[in-house]
């Protein structure tokens, strides 16, 4: 009898005792999750700090093909530090050298709020030129040139909290003439559709930054920079980079399509794809 009363009063306090175990597992197991996470949520904040803004200094119609309008807009991007630590990014480089900061995606939208939600459902257009994989060796010196105790001057860029940078540049649009039945879809409009817009479109560049045949010339790159210059600033890591929705007026008397659409070729890049 005095056993079982002994064992009553002891097995709740056992209760507590296992009750604590699992209670400091568990919040072991959190901060296990929690620290694994935490590279993923410092590039969430590089990528919500690193603000890329544009504005449209220039739009020429070029074209040799009757049934394509070329647009050549030249833009001015401003990277921004809105955070409150350095960030460090990879410059853009001449004629997208390594592709480092390849033009990947283009959209536009008829309102700011549908540009900033982002997505193709939210567009009127949207076009995609893409880079083939590709083992070039020019993608293993570029990741050899990065691979270095502090961020290369020539290849990266560190912006201060609140700083700013501008990158002049370039984007080519190429849009259909006229609607074709066997091409056509909610967010492929045709010029002869979007060159009848009189108000102001909004415009997304996308750029990869870290493009996938860097990545794979050194799988293991990214993760070593960014630890090996945390003391300098937080490294964006982040495959692909989103300005914000710049404002593109195409109704400008100045930039008025051609009749005749015999006009200089425009740079090309790689095939064109639309969604």
């Amino acid at each position: 009898m005095v056993d079982a009363l002994c064992a009553r009063r002891v097995m709740p306090g056992v209760r507590c005792l296992r009750l604590m175990k699992h209670t400091k597992l568990f919040w072991f197991a959190i901060a296990l999750v929690f620290l694994a996470a935490s590279p993923v949520l410092a590039q969430r904040d590089v990528g919500e700090a690193l603000a890329l803004r544009g504005k449209v200094r220039d739009i020429k119609f070029v074209s040799n093909d009757p049934n394509y309008v070329d647009l050549e807009i030249a833009v001015d991007i401003e990277f921004v530090n809105t955070g409150a630590k350095p960030i460090i990014f990879l410059k853009p480089q001449t004629e997208h050298e390594a592709e480092i900061f390849w033009p990947g995606a283009i959209s536009l939208s008829l309102a700011k709020f549908l540009a900033e939600r982002g997505g193709c459902n939210s567009a009127i257009w949207v076009q995609a030129h893409l880079p083939s994989i590709s083992t070039a060796p020019e993608f293993r010196e570029m990741a050899k040139r990065l691979d270095q105790p502090s961020p290369p001057p020539d290849l990266t860029r560190v912006l201060q909290p609140k700083e700013s940078w501008v990158w002049q540049t370039t984007a080519f649009l190429r849009f259909y003439a006229k609607t074709m039945s066997s091409v056509y879809s909610g967010h492929d409009l045709a010029w002869e559709v979007i060159g009848k817009i009189t108000t102001p479109l909004w415009m997304r560049l996308d750029y990869e930054v870290w493009s996938l045949n860097l990545q794979r010339a050194d799988k293991g790159l990214r993760d070593r920079l960014r630890k090996r210059w945390k003391d300098v600033g937080l490294l964006n890591i982040q495959p692909s980079l989103i300005t914000e929705p710049i404002e593109l007026r195409l109704n400008n008397t100045s930039t008025a399509a051609p009749n005749n659409g015999m006009h200089p070729t425009p740079r090309q890049h790689a095939s064109y794809v639309r969604f």
